[in-house]
Formats: C-alpha cells, sequence, structure tokens
C-alpha cells in the first residue's frame, strides 16, 4: 500500500461530500442499520489509528447521511505546476458494520473538493453458524484511492 497518501489537513481550504450506500446482493438489497465510522486518515495508514470524525447510520434505502469532508483545493488540479507532488484530494478512512456481515474497511476514500461521492458498501453476509468452513472469518479491506486514475 502507498504510504504517501495525503493525510486530513486542518488548514484545507476545500469541502468534498460524501455519503455511503449499504447493500448486499451486488447491490440489490439496501441494508437499514449499518454503523458507518468515517476515520481521518492514520498516520501509518491503519484506519484504527486515525481519529473517529462522524458515526452515521444506514437508512432504510441502505443510504447515510451526507457528510463534509476538508480536502485539498480544487485549484490544486487546475493548477499541475505549482511546485508539488501533493494530489488534488485527502483520503479517509471508514469501517462499515452490521450485525450478520463480515466488517468492511474502507482505506483511502478520497474527496474531492466540490464533488458529492458515493461510496458503495456491499456487504458479505456470514454463514448461519458465523464461521466459514469451520475457521472463523476475516474483516473485508477496500483499498479505495491509492492509485487513483484522475
Amino acid at each position: 500500500m502507498n504510504q504517501n497518501l495525503p493525510l486530513p489537513d486542518p488548514s484545507a481550504t476545500g469541502v468534498g461530500r460524501l455519503i455511503f450506500r449499504v447493500s448486499t446482493a451486488s447491490g440489490a438489497i439496501p441494508l437499514e442499520g449499518a454503523r458507518v465510522i468515517v476515520r481521518s486518515k492514520g498516520a501509518d495508514g491503519d484506519p484504527e489509528r486515525g481519529n473517529a470524525l462522524k458515526v452515521l447510520y444506514s437508512d432504510r434505502n441502505g443510504k447515510t447521511e451526507l457528510m463534509e469532508l476538508p480536502t485539498t483545493p480544487r485549484s490544486l488540479s487546475l493548477a499541475p505546476a505549482n511546485g508539488t507532488d501533493a494530489p488534488p484530494f485527502l483520503c479517509y478512512d471508514a469501517e462499515v458494520t452490521l450485525a450478520g456481515y463480515r466488517t468492511v474497511n474502507y482505506v483511502c476514500i478520497p474527496i474531492f473538493d466540490g464533488i458529492t461521492s458515493v461510496q458503495p458498501a456491499d456487504m458479505v453476509p456470514l454463514p448461519e453458524n458465523g464461521r466459514e468452513d469451520g475457521l472463523g472469518y476475516e474483516d473485508i479491506t477496500v483499498v479505495e484511492g491509492e492509485n487513483p486514475n484522475l
């Protein structure tokens, strides 16, 4: 994983928006009551290390409320010769949990100034006994913004 991804900067002047759409069956069935914890990017890329910024819950349509997040200003993407290698976005991490489903961790969700991002969260149900093949189960980790095609 690329460790040189941008960290949330308190002096950032841009604002991006983020909403989660939580579902199962490849997006066919919305899930209500899923807990989404949005975190600032941890210094070492570990989602547990970043500060929890907000806890959201999905509604009956599987959507969370819209949240605004600070990000780098749009002007950085308009003037690439500004002498910096910093990408025109900031990364945030998230954890999506719901009883009866595997936890999904999102690493480096890119947030762009002036853009509303919809993050799909496709939850995988646990077997009835809570274990796969009798060996237990692991969380799912999705790396979003490691190499975004801009």
